[in-house]
């Protein structure tokens, strides 16, 4: 079934830092080049996450 409303903006953000910046295979220093956006809904909220290079 289609949503017939906007989904309610995000009551919260969360931006995710990579955990490392070194290849664990080569030693080397590794560089995020992009981002991800997700927005999701729990049952306290609406909760944006973004991960990726900050």
């Amino acid at each position: 079934m289609a949503r017939r409303t906007r989904r309610p903006a995000p009551t919260v953000e969360h931006t995710l830092a990579p955990t490392t910046t070194t290849c664990v295979a080569g030693g080397r220093h590794v560089y995020p080049d992009y981002s991800n956006f997700r927005t999701v809904t729990t049952l306290t909220g609406v909760v944006a996450h973004e991960s990726g290079s900050s």
